[in-house]
């Protein structure tokens, strides 16, 4: 049974639709002359007013007797205790003048219904009206009930409408709210459209019709988020709308769609929100300009080769613009991307060739290319001119001029690949070991045998590297860094060239004397590692000493520190300075090419600590180095072709056989030097004799060979034939007569 509470509101609402009835009969029944006659003189006494309001609310059932009875009262009639009202109960109701109040009847049949919506005054139903807020259907009938009473008419779970009866319902002034109505047919449609009063339809997931688009517009509906299907004039007048709409089922839909009309583009186009087009493989130019006018993101997933005219069309689009499966790009696309109003989203961008395109994304805030694996040099340009950090991990070989923009960059750059490929790299051309000092993030570069790049070498030192033993070439500006690098000193064990003297002096003051694989080193290096007190390892420099044809004193002077023996056999000429600065070698020093020496190189040389070899010397002055050649175990000296009779006093002390086939003529205090000698004295290369020589000669004891000898006087043969020991001639000597 209904509260006092509602009935008093139920029976307010009755109230106020007779009170003007009562209120003028009452008025019209007092006529002028009462007026009148009360102004003269009391009136006689009014008879009670007849009653206007019957409460039976406490009746839970009802005869037809009764029904009849109370069909008859004018006035209002409260049956609110009712819960149901029977055919033949309803009947007689319906032939009730006055306000009606069935506030407590849920159930009401269909038959019934039809009879009391022949009541010709108000019928209060607040019962029946909350029943249908759950009903999924509704009859003509109980529509006609419903449509009697004041208010909104809320039915909350009607799911489907039929025309007749939304043409019945559609006739309700005080408003209708159908929340579970998703898809009205197009006549149902049409009637709501048509509706006197408010319109809700919450719940709405299709607009058939045009005119239920244009009615919903305007009562200012900007919320479509559930419709999933519209009409194509319905959509026309939508896309017109010169508001933002919100479209998401229509949005997620298109995300699935493999094609894109203009008239729908239009259409999306008015969505508040983003749109994607997961399955959009083609965009044609008048959908691009539609969705131009979208204020959102556009997404468009697989779009990997757009027109360029469609992407000209989508340049006045202001919002968000991405297209991730976008690879690569012809210039015409690029440029039409780069004129885009909005930001732009690549990250599927492989290549990147434009400079505009670049430096639009560089200006949008873009500093992800991490999977852009090959630039154009205007585009590293246009990247390096931003200053926020870039992520370029997909670069792995730039070239030369991509690498010398890059490294302009004056933030740090992610190089993952660059640096992985840089792993195995012996070298690495100037500009790309400039870009990997940019490199943010670990940088290992384990075989590395030459660098150039002082930015490089920076970034290395700074991190405190300090092996370098696999580095075997330097840069002079690298040089210089690792020179002056905080302590410890670096190590440079494999190092191959060495240029600078600040260098050479922090090994030198580090102690270093392990310079084996060192080939090539300045004369200002080689005069500071010279100080050394000790030996130096300098196999590599001994090695390409070898085949040196000439020598500065300063390297001459480092070699001296080299433990092993020297073989300078390329020299044809070591001058007094350079022999000087060998002196102080302490293993065997060859010189098997040089043919003369000045005294002063002879007397060098014949002050070397180790023992010296000149296997082809064709001239001997000082008996300095005489002396020192046959204090070293020298034997053969065939090449000599000149020798002073100092040098010969002295080559006459080598014990055994002494050749000196290389001599073409004698002197008399040569042969008198040479005379000395005690073993076999082989001089075959002396084709004359004179007789001062020969009677010199003739002093020497043990064998003597002149085999060469061709003509001497009969005065030198005599001598000859004094001569106390063996003597070689071949037989063909001539006498020169006197």
């Amino acid at each position: 049974m209904p509260s006092h509470r509602h009935r008093s509101r139920a029976h307010g609402q009755v109230r106020r639709a007779i009170w003007p009835s009562l209120a003028g009969a009452a008025l019209a029944g007092i006529g002028g002359g009462a007026i009148i006659a009360y102004l003269g003189a009391p009136p006689p006494p009014l008879p009670p007013p007849a009653p206007t309001e019957l409460d039976r609310h406490t009746l839970h059932s009802l005869s037809l007797d009764e029904a009849a009875e109370l069909a008859r009262f004018p006035g209002t009639v409260d049956l609110s205790g009712l819960t149901t009202v029977s055919l033949e109960v309803a009947a007689s109701l319906a032939r009730h003048d006055g306000p009606l109040v069935l506030d407590g009847a849920w159930l009401i049949p269909d038959d019934a219904a039809s009879a009391l919506d022949q009541h010709a005054g108000p019928v209060a139903l607040a019962a029946l009206v909350a029943r249908s807020r759950s009903a999924e259907t509704l009859s003509p009938a109980l529509a006609r009930l419903l449509i009697r009473q004041a208010g909104r008419l809320a039915l909350d779970r009607l799911t489907t409408l039929d025309p007749p009866v939304a043409a019945l319902l559609c006739r309700h002034r005080d408003g209708l709210h159908f929340p579970a109505l998703a898809a009205p047919p197009a006549a149902v449609a049409d009637l709501l459209a048509a509706t006197p009063g408010p319109l809700s339809l919450d719940g709405l997931t299709t607009i058939p019709s045009p005119s239920l688009a244009r009615r919903l517009l305007a009562d200012g509906r900007r919320d479509f988020s559930l419709v999933s299907t519209v009409g194509d004039e319905a959509a026309a007048l939508l896309a017109a709308s010169p508001d933002p709409l919100r479209l998401d089922a229509l949005a997620a839909g298109a995300r699935a769609a493999p094609l894109l009309a203009p008239a729908w583009a239009r259409l999306l186009a008015r969505h508040d929100g983003p749109l994607s087009f997961d399955r959009l493989a083609s965009l044609d130019a008048p959908s691009a300009a539609a969705l131009a006018g979208h204020p959102g993101q556009l997404e468009f997933a697989i779009l990997a080769d757009p027109a360029p005219d469609a992407l000209e069309a989508l340049e006045p689009h202001a919002g968000p613009l991405a297209l991730p499966a976008l690879a690569r790009l012809d210039p015409a696309a690029a440029e039409a991307l780069a004129r885009h109003r909005g930001p732009i989203e690549l990250t599927g961008l492989q290549a990147l060739d434009s400079a505009a395109l670049a430096k639009a994304l560089v200006a949008a805030g873009r500093q992800d290319f991490s999977r852009v694996e090959t630039l154009s040099p205007d585009a590293a340009g246009a990247l390096a001119s931003g200053g926020e950090p870039l992520d370029l991990s997909a670069l792995a070989d730039p070239s030369d001029d991509v690498a010398t923009a890059l490294a302009r960059h004056p933030g740090p750059l992610r190089l993952g690949a660059l640096a992985a490929a840089s792993t195995s790299a012996l070298s690495l051309p100037a500009g790309r070991a400039a870009l990997l000092a940019l490199h943010d993030g670990p940088l290992l570069l384990p075989r590395l045998e030459s660098l150039d790049s002082p930015a490089l070498a920076a970034r290395l030192i700074a991190e405190g590297k300090r092996d370098f033993d696999r580095l075997g070439r330097l840069g002079p500006d690298v040089e210089a860094l690792l020179a002056s690098a905080a302590a410890p000193a670096p190590s440079l064990a494999g190092l191959q060239m060495l240029a600078t003297a600040p260098l050479a002096r922090r090994l030198h003051e580090a102690g270093r004397s392990d310079f084996s694989r060192l080939e090539t080193i300045s004369d200002e290096a080689a005069t500071i590692l010279a100080t050394a007190p000790g030996p130096l390892l300098l196999d590599a420099l001994a090695a390409r000493a070898e085949t040196a044809t000439a020598l500065s004193a300063p390297l001459a002077a480092l070699l001296a520190h080299h433990p092993a023996e020297l073989k300078l056999d390329a020299l044809t000429a070591l001058d007094a300075g350079v022999a000087a600065a060998l002196e102080p070698h302490p293993s065997a020093l060859s010189l098997a090419a040089l043919r003369e020496l000045e005294p002063e190189a002879e007397a060098a040389l014949a002050r070397h600590r180790g023992p010296v070899r000149i296997e082809r010397l064709e001239a001997l002055g000082t008996a300095a180095l005489a002396a020192r050649l046959v204090a070293d175990g020298g034997r053969e000296y065939g090449s000599l072709h000149r020798l002073s009779s100092a040098a010969a006093a002295e080559l006459a002390r080598v014990s055994g056989a002494l050749y000196l086939e290389g001599l073409f003529a004698l002197d008399a205090a040569t042969a008198e030097a040479l005379a000395g000698h005690s073993g076999t004295l082989g001089l075959d290369g002396i084709a004359a004799l004179d007789d001062e020589p020969a009677a010199r000669l003739a002093a020497h004891r043990g064998p003597l060979s002149l085999a060469g000898l061709r003509r001497i006087s009969a005065t030198a043969r005599a001598a000859l034939e004094r001569h106390d020991g063996p003597l070689f001639l071949d037989g063909t000597v001539g006498v020169t007569p006197r």
